[in-house]
């Protein structure tokens, strides 16, 4: 009996300890680049901390060459070819929003649920927001 006493509460103490060593975020204005796609292509995490929290997120996608996707994603040379597949590439895109309020509302990126349709984008958004995090803990910009 004694150990299984002694047993619980060393699982208490280690259990306890362990909740206290999340690094606390510092104030200031971070960036995380995710790793690239297939494609090429990659997401910027923007984030502001205040207090220990993020408050503000933005998520921005790009081409391989660095240039932004906007209204011209899922065009081939300027026109929607397929009206299906530029619709969902649009979708895609319009996730990040949503993945970016998340974070702000769950403060963590593992918390942040996958949106249907956009699951290649949420992996890039979690990489990227972990990497921001990271830089915030640590104060570097």
């Amino acid at each position: 009996m004694k150990k299984i006493v002694i047993s619980l509460m060393l699982i208490i103490v280690v259990t306890l300890l362990g909740s206290c060593t999340e690094k606390k975020l510092i104030d200031g204005n971070y960036s995380g680049k995710s790793e690239a796609d297939e494609r090429g292509s990659y997401i910027v995490v923007d984030i502001e901390v205040k207090e220990e929290k993020i408050i503000k997120c933005d998520v921005t996608s790009f081409y391989q060459d660095g240039t932004l996707k906007g209204e011209e994603y899922g065009k081939e040379d300027g026109k929607i070819k397929e009206q299906e597949f530029y619709d969902k590439a649009q979708h895609a895109l319009a996730q990040n929003s949503i993945y970016a309020q998340e974070l702000v509302d769950k403060q963590k990126p593992n918390k942040v649920d996958v949106i249907t349709g956009a699951t290649s984008s949420y992996g890039m958004f979690k990489d990227g927001a972990n990497k921001a995090i990271k830089k915030s803990q640590k104060g570097n910009k």
